[in-house]
């Protein structure tokens, strides 16, 4: 309760700044963050992705595009179609950088909503729209704007900051300084990126990926390579996770059943009994059961009461 109070608003990132905050502010009070290393260096999948199909597969994405409506007819096993959708998508800048972003489907979250599929996708996708730079000379800085615009500034920074003075402590985020943006955001993509190709066939990105071995974020990493401990470069890029599964299916199972089953929800009970029963029957994804969570607390917090 006291973690979504501080974030006051119901997004679901922030967590782990509130705990190591919390655990820090009787010692200091002013702490530095990593927080736009991804954004700015090119540390994220999707990067790769859309770079490597848009540039690499562009007369296959043309051909996808010209064949979709016969091959979305015609009697293809639905995990093939799905794949073949999937791939078809990159044609689309703000479509693909969705389908990464999102927590769950158009349909999933017009049940929840008790909206139409269409209009979920619409609202979501004009509002993406509408921060898309597609005149930028380079694809690399498009989805550099859309990072920073996006995902963020609406969502990680601001929930960063939010968290952390609630527990009165103040965290700066060196890497966004307006200076070190405007240098890194017209550097070429070539500066940004090594072994494009390689490092976009990652099938496990989290897992498998390097410094060294993927060139992943080479610029931030190259600056600072002299002062890093032997070995560095090979471990894979790694966020800070914390169990937060382990701790849904273990500590906070209690509170969660009672929370999906209530009958009194600013969602769709009928949807979230039916997420609850997904997620117990292991087919449901603890990234979505927290995201509703966290969105359900937050209305009965600050708007119902």
């Amino acid at each position: 309760d006291d973690f979504v109070h501080a974030l006051d608003q119901p997004s679901v990132d922030g967590l782990n700044t509130w705990l190591v905050s919390k655990a820090t502010a009787p010692h200091v009070t002013v702490a530095l963050s990593g927080l736009g290393g991804d954004e700015l260096f090119s540390g994220y999948s999707i990067d790769r992705s859309i770079l490597y199909w848009q540039q690499h597969r562009a007369g296959l994405l043309h051909a996808l595009r010209i064949t979709k409506p016969f091959w979305n007819l015609a009697p293809v096993p639905i995990a093939i179609r799905s794949r073949l959708n999937s791939r078809e998508l990159y044609n689309d800048f703000v479509g693909s950088y969705l389908e990464w972003a999102r927590v769950a489907s158009p349909q999933a979250a017009a049940a929840l909503t008790g909206t139409e599929p269409t209009l979920q996708h619409d609202a979501v996708y004009d509002l993406f729209k509408s921060f898309d730079r597609s005149d930028e000379r380079q694809l690399m800085q498009r989805i550099t704007a859309m990072h920073i615009h996006t995902f963020m500034s609406s969502r990680i920074l601001r929930d960063s900051d939010a968290v952390a003075m609630s527990n009165s402590m103040e965290v700066r985020f060196p890497l966004i300084d307006h200076r070190l943006v405007a240098l890194t955001y017209n550097f070429p993509q070539a500066w940004h990126i090594k072994s494009l190709r390689k490092s976009a066939k990652l099938t496990h990105y989290e897992k498998m990926n390097s410094y060294e071995g993927h060139n992943i974020k080479h610029l931030l990493y190259s600056a600072f390579v002299r002062d890093l401990p032997p070995g560095f470069g090979r471990r894979p890029k790694r966020g800070f996770r914390l169990p937060i599964e382990k701790w849904l299916k273990e500590g906070w199972e209690s509170e969660l059943r009672a929370l999906f089953h209530s009958s009194n929800t600013f969602l769709s009970s009928k949807a979230l009994q039916s997420e609850w029963a997904e997620w117990k029957n292991g087919t449901g994804k603890w990234v979505r059961l927290w995201t509703i969570a966290v969105l359900e607390q937050w209305n009965k917090m600050c708007i119902a009461a």
